[in-house]
């Protein structure tokens, strides 16, 4: 697998956020974020991926589990959903672990990914990001596909950069029918200055229309630093 690094730390964003989690980090990307603050994973001559045999990532998801009894298993980028067949084989080889999987939703599950996953947190890059725009395939499933624990199976998050934003991102909340209860909104920022200053327009937003606010609690504890 195109492999990036695993660590122990709380998941700070979106339905989970508060929760101890161990995070395995898929390498490269199909999109290109312009304020994206994991560019080591896919930006030519920052990426330091490695190609690590699924067996290896597995052994060391197992030492952080048994160090920390944790099994809460958070698979981000990269684009994690570009390699589908190593997130099954995370799910094989830890079969009790609660398995969120971080995507930008460029990407069609398999009926076998829909089954294996606990959590999708949908991250559909707006016009902000400067990517352009593309078709959201990741969107509610069936109900055969439901979370064993009755845990919403797909939310939505999108990062604000300014309010602006706001009229596309409902555009598309209508375009795809997304419940509203599972829309979450999230400023930008890798500092706690910048997502302080981006919170209360946010907020309001979100009261405004029932989306559900959530903030960056990594950044808000540790700032930028890699690896938690």
């Amino acid at each position: 697998m195109i492999f990036n690094e695993v660590f122990y730390s709380i998941q700070g964003e979106g339905l989970n956020a508060g929760a101890p989690s161990i995070f395995v980090r898929f390498g490269n990307c199909n999109l290109k974020c312009s304020w994206c603050d994991t560019k080591y994973t896919w930006q030519p001559g920052e990426s330091d991926n490695q190609s690590v045999a699924t067996p290896d990532v597995i052994d060391k998801i197992r030492v952080l589990s048994q160090q920390y009894s944790c099994r809460r298993l958070v698979i981000t980028g990269g684009e994690p959903m570009l390699q589908q067949g190593e997130i099954v084989a995370l799910k094989a080889a830890f079969q009790d672990f609660y398995i969120e999987v971080e995507t930008n939703g460029s990407q069609s599950p398999t009926v076998e990914i829909q089954l294996s996953v606990d959590l999708f947190t949908v991250s559909y890059k707006t016009s902000n990001s400067k990517n352009e725009s593309y078709e959201l395939k990741v969107l509610p499933f069936a109900a055969d596909c439901i979370s064993k624990n009755n845990a919403p199976k797909v939310v939505y998050k999108f990062v604000v950069d300014s309010p602006s934003d706001f009229d596309e991102i409902d555009v598309l909340v209508k375009q795809y029918n997304l419940p509203r209860e599972k829309i979450f909104l999230m400023p930008q920022g890798i500092t706690a200055p910048e997502l302080e200053k981006r919170s209360p327009f946010i907020a309001a937003h979100c009261l405004k229309k029932g989306y559900r606010y959530t903030t960056r609690l990594h950044v808000l504890l540790w700032g930028s630093k890699r690896g938690v």
